[in-house]
């Protein structure tokens, strides 16, 4: 990123050749340059929820507003919020620290471990904020590519660690490959390092197994950082709200070196009318899952695309037919005013795109997008 030559030589030298995190779009600005309407545009390129209510969630979220004083700063501690997950993750409360969103997390943990002479390892093709996070800081980055059908290469992993490298972050389900990794296999990481090792489980709960509620990894190894967000399964994207958990030694510098009010009482107040209608939210992911295997199998069914299995509310394809380009499936989409994510730039990506499980409905809709497209010459 440039500024002008007048701020260039103030700029943080880590800043100077700094490339900005690219995977936001304005939706505003979009619709107002396409001339339509907010409600006219499908969003499937950001992994959002279609599947919980909208005025269910704004019911409860005035629910939540009414029962707290908007003059006072919120608890630093979140206590009431963090008993209440730790009972859900099986987890003791003083494992958890929560954040504004994992977004939030990811940048304490870099600046906790991480500084100009030292490394991360980060497993790619992945989500780039790692990346983004600790390069403002001025580390090197080191990534250790997949394997080429998305499994871990562990042996890889080992001969990429140096003596200065401090954290290796995996996302697990991962953004955007949509398969998760197997216990062993992090439990094999974890036994040959002792480097902070974070398992990003953004994606966790469209997943076959949790590592707080399935396994007990968290007490057997005191490098293990677990990345918790609330933005896909409980579709509250909007509120930015996550937590971590690990050791209690970790999470206590967390909480020393973050912003005194990371956690607003809006969300802690949704979150604890959340919980009681945790059920209702774990209905509504099986029935994302469900709808998964639905829209797989109906792209599948296309000779031209390649559908990868998942584990996550999203689905990744390659188009296997040089017919077409990325960029003609992108613009046909817009035409339709159906946004989806371009994931062609990536390692190991070539000619994929990704798009959001959503409903039924407009996942037909998706279907008769790809008709259209895959029939033209």
């Amino acid at each position: 990123m440039r500024l002008k030559n007048k701020y260039q030589k103030l700029l943080s030298c880590y800043l100077k050749d700094f490339e900005p995190y690219t995977g936001e779009i304005s939706i505003p600005m979009l619709v107002e340059k396409r001339g339509i309407s907010k409600n006219d545009l499908i969003k499937l390129d950001a992994n959002e929820n279609d599947f919980i209510d909208k005025e269910w969630l704004n019911e409860i979220l005035r629910k939540a507003i009414n029962e707290i004083d908007i003059t006072r700063y919120p608890d630093p501690q979140a206590y009431e919020l963090r008993k209440i997950i730790a009972k859900y993750q099986n987890t003791k409360i003083d494992n958890i620290i929560m954040g504004n969103g994992t977004d939030d997390l990811i940048d304490c943990i870099i600046r906790m471990f991480l500084d100009h002479k030292s490394d991360i390892i980060v497993i790619e093709p992945t989500f780039s904020m790692y990346k983004y996070s600790a390069s403002m800081i001025g580390s090197s980055y080191t990534p250790v590519l997949l394997k080429p059908n998305f499994d871990l290469d562990i042996q890889k992993l080992e001969n990429s660690i140096k003596p200065n490298t401090k954290l290796i972050f995996i996302c697990s389900p991962n953004n955007p490959t949509a398969n998760q990794f197997f216990v062993k296999e992090i439990s094999n990481i974890l036994d040959l390092t002792d480097k902070i090792v974070v398992i990003d489980e953004a994606y966790v709960d469209f997943a076959r197994y949790s590592i707080s509620k399935d396994t007990n990894l968290i007490d057997k190894y005191d490098n293990l950082v677990l990345l918790k967000s609330y933005s896909k399964s409980w579709g509250l994207a909007g509120l930015r709200a996550g937590y971590a958990i690990a050791n209690p030694e970790i999470i206590e510098f967390l909480r020393s070196i973050r912003k005194v009010y990371n956690f607003n009482s809006v969300a802690q107040a949704m979150l604890l009318e959340m919980y009681k209608n945790y059920d209702d939210i774990q209905s509504k992911i099986e029935q994302i899952k469900k709808e998964r295997q639905w829209l797989s199998n109906q792209i599948s069914k296309f000779q031209d695309l390649l559908v990868y299995p998942s584990e996550t509310n999203f689905i990744l394809i390659k188009l296997i037919n040089n017919r077409f380009k990325i960029s003609q499936i992108m613009d046909k989409f817009l035409t339709k005013n159906i946004l989806i994510r371009d994931r062609s730039n990536l390692p190991l990506l070539d000619n994929c795109f990704r798009i959001t499980v959503s409903n039924r409905k407009t996942n037909l809709c998706v279907i008769e997008t790809l008709k259209t497209i895959l029939k033209e010459e």
